[in-house]
């Protein structure tokens, strides 16, 4: 069973890599200043880094 985190899935969704294309990796992530996260992702294919802030949202937790 995955664990709820409180956060939409959404928001872990790796970019391409502005310079091949390629579907990045994310390898590191730190909080940063309230509600965001810095997060790097690395191109498997010419190994370039992209650093970004995201604003996280909060989703409503849902009992089943």
């Amino acid at each position: 069973m995955a664990a709820n985190i409180g956060y939409s899935p959404s928001v872990i969704a790796c970019p391409s890599c502005p310079k091949c294309g390629t579907r990045m990796v994310l390898i590191r992530i730190f909080p940063d200043r309230t509600g965001h996260d810095q997060r790097t992702y690395e191109c498997p294919r010419c190994e370039h880094e992209v650093t970004e802030i995201f604003q996280l949202e909060r989703i409503e937790a849902r009992l089943f």
